[in-house]
């Protein structure tokens, strides 16, 4: 027992009452002392005040809920388990939301603001939604292949419950493979970031599943003409044990086949029949609590594609798998002191068939990786926090391997020389409230890389440190101005020479040739909300500079090359913009507005003769406009409107005609920018009045609603008739595309 006037800590976690989900971002305030804190990832919290009163009345609140008011009547640390409830609401918030978290470039999503976003086919899609922020572009329109601050799609680092997703896609890069039904929450990070996150240098895309309700049963679904999907969730144990259950199976290729026979593909230099694309995904996860400190979690993710359509890849059956598995153990070990144990499993493996000319040969590859991780969280006091963590992984990869198909194959069965690396990493960071209005938060993660020799080169070794910093300064009631500089490096290089994203892309770890790319980010932002925090207006500018990034040499030998990375040249990148975001929000309506200007280039001595180029997604304007708008109790309707640059395209300029056949002239690489893409969707929901039990939704939505013809891709080519005349394509993916939806849970 201790007197008052003697400091104590109050820990614990905060969760969703009727359904045991942990909350993260909530705040926990004690009033009497002005002091207060915020619930971590994991939904763990620590404050620590002097003891002046007893009973004392702590209050918790959280976006979307009850504030709750606590009392207690404590005279030691304490750990506790906080219980709010969802509020009634008419409206979901969409898309932005603070999280009363203040961090340069951090965005955070719920799974029920995703599926507001108007998508093709009426399928909620998470990535989709991340576009919606500035700063996030796409190199072709309709795909999620994201560039984020001028730099490339691979450059993110993509976890599912601290699991890596090394391709986030399904058909091709058309949907992605998170089923909004088994995803709890995401957190993108773009300039600064935590030191517990590392491995990629462009963002982080932190997808966390749910845990299982464990009060209640529940199932929940939904038809659409994309995907249908289910999920079942509940308690094994009530209050200790839970587990959720989701699948979803998609056919796109069927709808593709539906549209062309429609006529929406007016022109025939392509061809859309016939597709066969179609995937699945399965989410598992189990949640364990033992006792208030203590939580287990061992969750599974496994997908797998079917892709094959002449009018993208033409010879090619295409088939991918994505698998994860993560085991975590969440520990309060002291009031505090939080403690997380993660072990992590990625696999992602892949085969194309080819059937032409005699070929009728199997290309696979596979990529494995291991992860081990330690991070803990020390509250030290109430201004001074500490992060301290070590993770090592294994990674694994058969760039390629060539088999026949049958006996007509004349093609000899290779294979690419196996890589693997080791790496090991320790952080530490630090968050230190100078005063009132000043924060400073800051630290180092430093990578180690061990590179294992192979029959093509000898083992390297690569130590990086990466440090990063962030100030956040309060001006004066809801305005804050923030610096950041970051550090950032990546052993993995993606090859490449797809706009899309292939799912036969090979990544390679870095090497003698390959070195790891390094990334050095300065950003910052003035952020304010007006008028009870019904507006909110954010601007940022950044400045990034990449180090060792590669790209092929022209005219390239890909295929069963062992020595894949003497077809590769090193050189360096820089980007630069200005990013702004004004929200606005009432109890029926929620509105943004997002504008970028950005300007990215690449230099790579031996490429474009040379001289510096842009990279295919280097789109200099991008402006985003999203509305929700609830009607009355059973209608709402929300809204999508693009407007961007075009995409760069290296094109011919000239041809000539050459003993009977026509060449070609191309531009300087990626010298023609596309047509500008600006487009608007539509999504209306309908609530009809339900049972107690059921509660269901249709969701009618219209893409491209005044059929816009925009560029997905433009190529050269030669007629049927012969190789003595050329044409020119310019290729969209749809016109006004309708979609329907039917959405239910008991």
């Amino acid at each position: 027992m201790v007197a008052f006037g003697s400091t104590i800590t109050l820990a614990g976690r905060v969760q969703v009452a009727n359904s045991g989900e942990l909350i993260s971002g909530a705040h926990i305030y004690y009033k009497r002392l002005n002091t207060g804190t915020i619930s971590n990832s994991y939904g763990f919290f620590s404050i620590e005040f002097k003891l002046t009163e007893a009973p004392i009345e702590i209050k918790c609140s959280m976006i979307g809920y009850e504030t709750k008011s606590i009392l207690l009547n404590v005279r030691k640390d304490t750990t506790i388990l906080i219980s709010l409830s969802p509020t009634v609401t008419n409206l979901n918030e969409v898309v932005v939301e603070s999280k009363q978290k203040v961090n340069i470039g951090y965005h955070h999503l719920l799974n029920n603001h995703i599926a507001l976003i108007p998508t093709a086919g009426g399928e909620p899609d998470l990535l989709k939604g991340i576009q919606s922020y500035p700063g996030v572009v796409n190199a072709n329109d309709g795909v999620n292949n994201l560039s984020v601050r001028g730099s490339n799609h691979w450059q993110n680092l993509i976890l599912l419950d601290e699991a890596i997703v090394y391709n986030p896609n399904h058909a091709l890069s058309f949907f992605s493979v998170f089923n909004n039904d088994a995803v709890k929450e995401v957190e993108f990070y773009k300039a600064y970031m935590p030191v517990n996150y590392g491995g990629r240098n462009a963002s982080v895309i932190d997808v966390r599943m749910k845990e299982g309700n464990n009060q209640h049963y529940q199932l929940k679904g939904g038809v659409g003409l994309v995907a249908s999907r289910l999920s079942i969730e509940g308690p094994i144990i009530k209050e200790k044990l839970s587990f959720i259950l989701s699948g979803r199976y998609g056919n796109p290729g069927g709808l593709l086949n539906l549209l062309d026979k429609a006529g929406l593909f007016n022109y025939k230099q392509v061809d859309f029949s016939n597709s066969q694309i179609d995937y699945y995904d399965v989410n598992a996860k189990v949640n364990l609590t033992t006792n208030s400190r203590n939580r287990f979690y061992l969750s599974f993710y496994t997908s797998s594609d079917h892709f094959n359509a002449a009018a993208v890849v033409s010879d090619y059956a295409m088939h991918w798998k994505n698998a994860t598995g993560t085991f975590r153990w969440s520990s309060i070990v002291k009031e505090k002191m939080n403690l997380n144990t993660t072990l992590s499993y990625s696999n992602y493996n892949y085969d194309y068939e080819h059937y032409s000319d005699g070929k009728d040969y199997l290309w696979s590859s596979d990529i494995r990786m291991f992860n081990l991780k330690e991070n803990m969280e020390w509250y030290f006091s109430q201004r001074l926090s500490f992060r301290l963590g070590v993770e090592g992984s294994l990674f694994y990869t058969l760039p390629g391997e060539v088999s026949k198909m049958n006996d007509n194959s004349n093609i000899i069965p290779f294979s690419m020389g196996e890589r693997k690396c080791f790496e090991t990493v320790l952080y530490t960071g630090v968050n230190y409230s100078i005063s009132e209005k000043t924060t400073l938060e800051g630290g180092i993660r430093l990578p180690i890389l061990f590179s294992n020799k192979n029959k093509m080169m000898s083992q390297a070794i690569f130590i990086i440190p990466e440090p990063r910093l962030q100030l956040i300064q309060k001006l004066s009631g809801t305005a804050n101005v923030l610096i950041s500089a970051n550090v950032a490096s990546q052993n993995m290089h993606l090859m490449t020479n797809s706009s899309i994203g292939l799912p036969s892309d090979i990544w390679l770890p870095a090497n003698k040739l390959l070195h790891p790319m390094i990334t050095y980010q300065f950003s910052s932002a003035y952020k304010q909300s007006f008028f009870k925090q019904k507006f909110a207006l954010e601007i940022a500018t950044y400045y990034k500079n990449t180090q060792h990034i590669a790209d092929f040499k022209d005219n390239a030998n890909l295929f069963m090359n062992d020595g894949i990375e003497n077809e590769l040249l090193s050189g360096w990148s820089n980007a630069y913009g200005v990013e702004m975001l004004f929200d606005f929000k009432t109890a029926t309506t929620h509105a943004t507005i997002s504008y970028t200007y950005s300007f990215s280039r690449n230099h790579i001595d031996g490429i474009n003769n040379g001289k510096s180029y842009r990279p295919v997604y280097d789109r200099p304007h991008s402006l985003k406009l999203f509305i929700a708008q609830q009607l009355d109790s059973k209608w709402s309707l929300s809204s999508t409107f693009a407007l961007r640059s075009g995409m760069n395209l290296t094109l011919p300029i000239n041809s000539y005609i050459y003993q009977g056949v026509v060449f070609y002239e191309y531009s300087e690489r990626n010298g023609y920018r596309a047509p500008l893409f600006h487009q608007l969707d539509l999504m209306i929901n309908y609530k009809p009045i339900n049972n107690y039990r059921l509660k269901s939704e249709w969701s009618f939505g219209i893409m491209n609603l005044y059929d816009r013809k925009n560029v997905f891709s433009m190529f050269a080519g030669y007629d049927k008739d012969g190789m003595n005349k050329g044409h020119f394509c310019k290729m969209y993916l749809y016109g006004i595309l309708p979609s329907v939806t039917y959405n239910f849970k008991f």
